[in-house]
């Protein structure tokens, strides 16, 4: 799943962006980006979903598993 920092300067868009890799457990992680430019604007951009038939009912079509957000916290760090 890639975060992106999207802000404007006088002249440009610029971006910054991390990834960040996910698994089946709930995990805090921790993501610092540098904003000289004051950016607004987080954008998240999720994975396709996957189908799977694991837990489905017989006959049925394939259901698509996405991810699951528990928080997000935005914090400026301090410095």
């Amino acid at each position: 799943m890639a975060l992106t920092l999207i802000s404007r300067s006088r002249y440009a868009w610029v971006k910054n962006e991390q990834l960040l890799t996910l698994n089946n457990d709930v995990t805090t992680t921790t993501l610092h980006f540098e904003n000289p430019a004051d950016a607004n604007t987080l954008v998240i951009v999720p994975p396709d979903p996957q189908s799977t038939n694991d837990g489905n009912i017989l006959g049925h079509s394939p259901r698509q598993l996405g991810i699951g957000m528990v928080e997000i916290k935005v914090v400026a760090s301090e410095g």
